[in-house]
Formats: C-alpha cells, sequence, structure tokens
C-alpha cells in the first residue's frame, strides 16, 4: 500500500520495468550486431540465454507478446499496478492520500479537526 501512496512502483513491478526498458534498447540499437544478439536470444534461444527468459518473464507479466513488445513507459507499468490492486485498497489509499494533504495544508476541508483526522490516519 506505500508504493502507490508514494507514486512509487512496488520493487518487482521496477525491476520488470527496467528489463522491459532494456530489452527495448537492445532491440532499437543501432549496433547491427546487438540487435542481432538480442533477436537472437529472444526468439531462437528464448530459455538458453539469460535476455530470451528476461522478455518470457516479462511478456507474462504484461500480458503482451514478445513479438510485439510495446514501447515501455512508467505509464503503462503503474497501469498494470493498479490493475493489480484490490479495489478496497486503491479506494483506502485515495483516502489516506487525501487525508494526508489536508494534514499537511495542501487542501482544506472544514468537517474534521485536526486530532479526528490523526486518529483517522492512525487507523488505517
Amino acid at each position: 500500500m506505500l508504493a502507490p501512496l508514494c507514486d512509487l512502483m512496488p520493487l518487482e513491478y521496477e525491476l520488470l520495468y527496467r528489463i522491459g526498458v532494456f530489452i527495448r534498447k537492445c532491440l532499437d540499437n543501432e549496433n547491427k550486431t546487438v540487435r542481432n544478439v538480442t533477436r537472437n536470444g529472444i526468439f531462437f534461444q528464448r530459455m538458453k540465454s539469460l535476455i530470451g527468459r528476461n522478455a518470457q518473464c516479462w511478456s507474462n507479466f504484461v500480458g503482451h507478446s514478445v513479438h510485439k513488445m510495446p514501447v515501455v513507459n512508467k505509464k503503462f507499468i503503474f497501469q498494470r499496478v493498479y490493475d493489480s490492486l484490490p479495489t478496497l485498497v486503491f479506494e483506502r489509499v485515495s483516502m489516506l492520500r487525501e487525508l494526508l494533504c489536508v494534514r499537511y495544508g495542501y487542501c482544506s476541508q472544514t468537517l474534521l479537526s485536526v486530532d479526528e483526522m490523526d486518529f483517522i490516519v492512525q487507523l488505517l
């Protein structure tokens, strides 16, 4: 729950994001040798090469084929993070974020006192 609250990705998602970026850069590299070795490892020797196994892991995670690897960006991975969260956690994170904004003066709210907000934040 802490990662979405701070607009960070959980460690597993961050690592998979970096794997995707690395593979995409290798596939789009100007150097013909790098491109060929990457393509060979991913498409022909997937389970024998490290980059092929990483590509398969990334593919299983995002639900896309390795052959149709989309442009990898943080927005895409964040969508996967939020899709994997149960609705209860997502609602709780949104409420906690809003309460913290009010608590630290980024927003105003007149219905609750500071002590009541502190109690609610501790309760969550």
